[in-house]
C-alpha cells in the first residue's frame, strides 16, 4: 500500500500542493503508526502547508518513537526557526547535528538562524560546511553569500551571487539573493527587478513580499510597505520578519511635522497589540 501512496505524494509536492500531500502522508502514518519517519514527513508537509501547531505536534510523535532521528530534529528546528522561537530552534538543532554531524539541512537550518540572529561568523561556518556536504545545496550558497556580506566580504559575496547566476540565474533562490544584496547597497532599482522576476516566477513567496515591503519601506511608501508584508503573512501566516515588520510598518515616520502624538501612541498601541498575539501565539503552540 505504501508503494502505492508515495508516487502521489511526489506528484503533489512537484506540484506545491502541499496540502494534497498532506492528505497521502496521513495516510501513509496512519498505515504505520509505529514508523517515526512516517511521521517526521508528516510533519515536514505539514509545515510546508502552513499548519505549524500540528507540524510541532507530528514533529513529537516522531520523536517519541525515535528520540535519536536527527532528520526529525532537524526539520523541528527549521520550523521553530520559522516561528522565530529562536532559542528551541537553535537546542534542536544542535541536538541534530551532535546526532548526525554530517546533516546538510541542520547545518542549512543552524546556518540561517545564527545569520538572523546576529552571528554572521558562526552561520558562515555551517554553511560552508552543508555546501561541503551537499554541494547542489542552493539555500546553503544563498546563505553563505549573505553571511559573507554581513561580514564586510562583500567581493566573496558578489562573486558566490555571480556563480548563482550562471548556474542558476533564474532560480527563485538566486533572485532573492540578489534582492537581499541590492537592498543592502541601497540600489532599489536592481532590487525591484529582481523581485519582479521572483514574484512572477512564485507569485505566493512569502520572502519576495517581505522584501518588497523592506523595499516600499525605503522609499517611505508606507501603505504600499503594508500590504506587501500583508501579503507575505498571507502566503505564510509563521512569518516572524514579516509580522514585526507589518507592525513597525504601522509607526508614522518620526520625521513627521507637527508631531501627531495621537497618531503616533495608538500605532505603538496596535504594534504592542500584534506583538503580544503574536507571542501568545507561540505560547500556545508550546502548550503553555
Amino acid at each position: 500500500m505504501l508503494r502505492q501512496i508515495w508516487p502521489d505524494i511526489f506528484r503533489h509536492l512537484q506540484a506545491g500542493d502541499a496540502k494534497a500531500a498532506v492528505r497521502h502522508f496521513e495516510a501513509a502514518a496512519r498505515l504505520k503508526p509505529d514508523r517515526a519517519d512516517a511521521a517526521n514527513n508528516l510533519a515536514a508537509a505539514l509545515a510546508e502547508a502552513g499548519e505549524m501547531p500540528r507540524a510541532l505536534d507530528a514533529f513529537a510523535r516522531a520523536l517519541v518513537l525515535d528520540p535519536n532521528s536527527a532528520s526529525a530534529l532537524a526539520n523541528q528546528g527549521g520550523v521553530l526557526a520559522r516561528m522565530g522561537r529562536s532559542t528551541a530552534a537553535r537546542r534542536s538543532l544542535e541536538q541534530a547535528l551532535r546526532l548526525a554531524p554530517r546533516d546538510a539541512a541542520a547545518h542549512l537550518n543552524l546556518g540561517t538562524l545564527l545569520r538572523e540572529t546576529g552571528d554572521p561568523t558562526a552561520a558562515l561556518a555551517h554553511f560552508e560546511r552543508a555546501i561541503e556536504i551537499d554541494p547542489a545545496l542552493l539555500d546553503a550558497r544563498t546563505g553563505r553569500s549573505l553571511a559573507l556580506h554581513d561580514l564586510g566580504r562583500d567581493k566573496e559575496a558578489q562573486e558566490g551571487l555571480a556563480a548563482l547566476q550562471r548556474s542558476h540565474g533564474g532560480s527563485i533562490e538566486t533572485l532573492l539573493l540578489q534582492a537581499r544584496l541590492c537592498l543592502d547597497r541601497n540600489d532599489r532599482e536592481g532590487a525591484q527587478q529582481a523581485l519582479s522576476a521572483a514574484l512572477q516566477s512564485q507569485p505566493a513567496s512569502s520572502e519576495a513580499h517581505h522584501l518588497s515591503g523592506i523595499l516600499q519601506a525605503l522609499g517611505g511608501h508606507w501603505k504600499e510597505a503594508q500590504a506587501s508584508y500583508q501579503r507575505a503573512l498571507a502566503a505564510d501566516a509563521n512569518h516572524a520578519r514579516a509580522r514585526w515588520a507589518l507592525a513597525m510598518a504601522q509607526v508614522p515616520p518620526v520625521a513627521e511635522t507637527p508631531p501627531d502624538v495621537p497618531r503616533a501612541r495608538a500605532a505603538f498601541a496596535r504594534m504592542l497589540g500584534e506583538l503580544d498575539r503574536w507571542f501568545d501565539a507561540g505560547r500556545a503552540a508550546q502548550g503553555h
